[in-house]
């Protein structure tokens, strides 16, 4: 077989493209540190290289969320923290200003103080971690807790909801980042639970007639009135009437009360609105028929504090020891959710120690697959070289001038 030159330029052209490109991809891996630069560079490994990466990159989210947490729970710690110990305060003051040794001056005073308190713990309810409040629910941009006047008495309102916002900190794991403000600051509402309306047909719903209730013997045609603190609403209710209309005219009444069907079907539940209230249904007859006869008062954190500076403002020394030992439960309430927030804190840091952990090690395992062997790629480098540099001296050999160099 004749070899032409075409054929030996071809040959040397692939020998010296070939053994330069080996020398280059030796020289990135000294530059990069990466035995795998791209996947052609090692095809077996790669699957594995992306699936370490993935998992790097998932444990960064997770840290990031994880900082966040801390960041939130810090803030909820700190706000927790100030509410006991405000309450503690008000507890003294109670304690102090049920003694004999008070009197009309020093109540009015405390009552002023008491005040402050109510002030600050409501501020505190408000507490924002950056543009966010915390104790809000759901609903985040708006301010939860507000102090209002309805109907001639103070109350404190709940604008929040009872949403519950989670966070992923591990795999599969998520931890609840919020804490809903009306658990802490305003739960249980006010609340006249209803008795049973034995209806011929349960559970219960808006379209059912009132004429099921009691056996089918119905409701008595009349009245049902309510009181919430100073506002006060008279419900008509006729005998033909479905649970819907009933609800319907309690919940537009305007007296910050809601009535709705409880959860098992059997009857209807009232509750308020707002904390700092008394909530009363008269005894009628309809009212007993309707099963929501009954009086309860505001006992979370604001109402009880609200009834103390009405027991000091009006030198009610009975009323301030009464509420004095309603505090301790509020306290409570207060400290658990305290506790909650540190529980949570506590697990977050040790779900960072254990990602922390896993970081190393997974990039340890990553360093393994695509990290280059710098001794023996040095080594592999000044072969390739000599490889290269031996390829262009025997290329002047075989390759010899033409003619053509000859010519001038």
């Amino acid at each position: 077989m004749r070899i032409s030159t075409n054929m030996i330029y071809e040959k040397a052209y692939r020998n010296l493209t070939l053994a330069f490109d080996r020398f280059i991809r030796l020289q990135e891996q000294i530059a990069t540190g990466k035995r795998i630069n791209r996947p052609s560079d090692a095809p077996a490994d790669v699957t594995q290289d992306l699936l370490y990466r993935k998992e790097l990159d998932d444990i960064a989210q997770y840290q990031s969320n994880i900082g966040y947490a801390q960041s939130w729970m810090s803030v909820a710690d700190t706000a927790l923290s100030n509410v006991t110990q405000l309450l503690n305060n008000a507890k003294a003051i109670a304690l102090e200003q049920g003694s004999d040794s008070a009197d009309e001056q020093t109540r009015r005073s405390a009552a002023l103080q008491v005040d402050s308190i109510i002030g600050q713990i409501v501020q505190l309810a408000n507490t924002k971690h950056g543009n966010r409040y915390i104790f809000g629910g759901y609903r985040t941009r708006t301010q939860p807790f507000t102090r209002e006047i309805v109907g001639g008495k103070e109350v404190v309102r709940y604008n929040g909801d009872e949403g519950a916002m989670y966070v992923e900190i591990s795999k599969g794991i998520q931890m609840q980042l919020n804490q809903i403000g009306r658990n802490i600051f305003a739960d249980p509402q006010t609340m006249i639970r209803g008795a049973n309306v034995n209806a011929t047909v349960t559970p219960i719903t808006e379209t059912t007639l009132l004429s099921t209730f009691n056996s089918g013997s119905g409701v008595h045609a009349g009245t049902v009135i309510i009181h919430n603190g100073n506002q006060t609403a008279t419900i008509s209710v006729n005998p033909t009437d479905t649970v819907g209309d009933v609800l319907n005219a309690i919940n537009s009444a305007g007296i910050n009360v809601v009535a709705e069907i409880n959860e098992a079907g059997t009857g209807i539940n009232l509750r308020s609105t707002v904390s700092g209230t008394t909530l009363s249904v008269e005894s009628t007859q309809t009212a007993q028929d309707l099963g929501i006869v009954g009086l309860d008062e505001s006992d979370d954190i604001f109402g009880v504090l609200l009834r103390l500076k009405e027991g000091l403002e009006g030198n009610d020394a009975n009323k301030i020891l009464q509420v004095a030992g309603e505090i301790d439960s509020v306290i409570d309430k207060a400290l658990q959710a305290w506790v909650e927030v540190g529980t949570r804190a506590q697990r977050l840091e040790m779900t960072r120690s254990k990602l922390d952990s896993e970081l190393v090690n997974i990039t340890n395992l990553l360093s393994e697959v695509e990290d280059a062997d710098m001794a023996d790629v040095t080594v592999k480098l000044t072969k390739e070289q000599n490889i290269y540099q031996s390829l262009l001296k025997s290329l002047t050999t075989v390759i010899q001038p033409s003619l053509l160099d000859f010519l001038k």
